[in-house]
Parts: structure tokens; sequence; C-alpha cells
């Protein structure tokens, strides 16, 4: 339901009835994750703190296609970057075991469910957790949402549902020791503090 003039649609009523368009992620794919070390980089949140959790539905984990949207993504908002928190920090890639598909997002994605890209990048979360709520829901069962990245909006993001399966860890550093980690921080002319 569209709220006015300039508002981000919330899910159309007949969503379930609705094909969407599938964005395929094809078996031993590589995603890329930015998470704190010590945390297992497969991991399906359910706080609620992001953009895409559905908390009473399913956990999320949130990847992207490209090191570059997984950083943007973790680093992108303005702050500060100092050592200790790219030491704090990992990078891992993540392999897709079997193909499965998710909701397209984004391009021509958008209009066939009747959303908008703003939905991507609002900062009401709990119109796009409504969106990833109802996308679950989906009879058509997607595996989760391919959407642009908010920061940079050439790099695609994935935020997973829990019904992808198992996602295997292809490997693992501490952000500081990547060796692309001083190119995203260039690229993204983000503050850097020894």
């Amino acid at each position: 339901m569209h709220t006015g003039f300039g508002d981000p649609p919330w899910p159309p009523e007949d969503l379930r009835d609705r094909a969407y368009r599938r964005s395929d992620l094809r078996a031993n794919e590589v995603l890329w994750r930015v998470h704190p070390v010590g945390m297992s980089p497969v991991y399906f949140g359910r706080s609620g703190r992001y953009r895409f959790d559905a908390p009473y539905h399913t956990g999320v984990l949130y990847a992207a296609a490209a090191a570059d949207g997984a950083f943007v993504e973790t680093f992108g908002r303005g702050d500060p970057v100092d050592r200790r928190l790219l030491e704090d920090r990992a990078i891992s890639r993540l392999r897709v075991p079997a193909e499965c598909g998710c909701v397209k997002f984004h391009g021509d994605g958008l209009a066939v469910i009747r959303a908008t890209a703003e939905v991507a990048s609002t900062r009401n979360y709990g119109l796009s957790q409504g969106w990833a709520a109802a996308l679950f829901e989906h009879p058509l069962t997607p595996a989760g949402i391919c959407y642009r990245v908010r920061h940079d909006n050439d790099e695609i993001g994935y935020a997973l549902f829990e019904r992808v399966g198992c996602l295997e860890v292809a490997s693992t550093e501490r952000l500081i020791d990547f060796a692309d980690v001083w190119r995203l921080i260039e690229k993204y002319d983000i503050d850097y503090f020894k």
C-alpha cells in the first residue's frame, strides 16, 4: 500500500499472488561477508537491528557479491576506522552449495512486486523488515533478497534467509590482513586513524 507521494510503499496485499523476478545464486558461487573476528562467518541474525531482518520469521545473513560491497555495507556510513577496528573484523568468502533463487529487489524486479528502490535504502527499518517478512512468506519460498548496496549501488548485496541451507566457508582472514583493505579504504574515502 502506497502511503502518499514520495513515501516508499509497504508490501501490497496481493504480494503472495505475484511472481517475483529471480536473481539466482549458482552452485559454488562465492559471496563476501565482513563480520566480527571470533564470530562464525555463517550467522543468521534475528536481532531486528538491520535492514532486512525478519526476526519473527527467520534469521538473516548479510553478504555481498564482491568484497567491495561487503566492505562498504559495513564501513560506508562515514564513521572513521582505526587499526583496532580492522583487527577486530574478518572478511570471509562463503560458497553457495546449491543453486538457489532470491527475490530480485532492484531493477525491473521492483515494479513487478510494487516496490521501489527506496525500500532497500530507507532508514525506516520497520518498512524494509516488513518487506523481508512478506517475501519470506511468499509461496515460491525465496532463499533471500538480492538488492543494491545502500552506500554503493553498483554493488549487489544479499539478505539470505536460513532456508538457503548450509553455506560453506571458503576462506576467512582478519580485515587488517586482507590484501585489498587499503584499496577499499581509499576507494570509499574512509577516514583511517592509526
